[in-house]
């Protein structure tokens, strides 16, 4: 069984499927951390230690993981521009410029939602293709006469 029927045997709710879709998870976390910073800040004229708590549940539960994974990366050698978020991260929270660092982590876990979900479509879209073609190479006549004619 490959992963894509795997997941689609559980619900979307089930942490499999939620694990699988790290990243799309990430990313909605962040929105919702943002609008809910927004809000608070702007609509109900919270003080800073209450409003900037969705950033820091943001931080904390999507910047966490992120980093962990760029670490893994880090640590195979694997030097990407994701590295650069990651340092942006981290200097965000460090000079306590939340909003900038919740922003990084959504920019960070939909661009690789996206990645994902591409890779995605474009697997299924050949598997369907392959299934669709005849694996068989011509007989070497009918190759030499195409040859001649051509």
């Amino acid at each position: 069984m490959n992963k894509s029927s795997d997941l689609r045997s559980h619900p979307w709710y089930s942490p499999a499927v939620l694990w699988q879709r790290k990243s799309a998870v990430i990313a909605a976390l962040s929105i919702l951390g943002i609008i809910t910073f927004l809000v608070l800040r702007y609509g109900f004229h919270a003080k800073p230690g209450i409003y900037q708590i969705p950033l820091l549940v943001t931080l904390v539960l999507g910047g966490l993981p992120m980093l962990y994974d760029l670490l893994r990366k880090l640590l195979k050698r694997e030097f990407g521009s994701d590295l650069l978020g990651g340092f942006s991260i981290i200097t965000s929270v460090l000079l306590d410029q939340y909003l900038a660092g919740s922003v990084i982590v959504l920019m960070l876990a939909g661009g690789e939602a996206l990645e994902s979900y591409a890779l995605r479509s474009a697997s299924s879209v050949l598997n369907a293709l392959a299934k669709t073609i005849a694996f068989r190479s011509p007989p070497e006549k009918e190759v030499l006469k195409s040859r001649m004619w051509n």
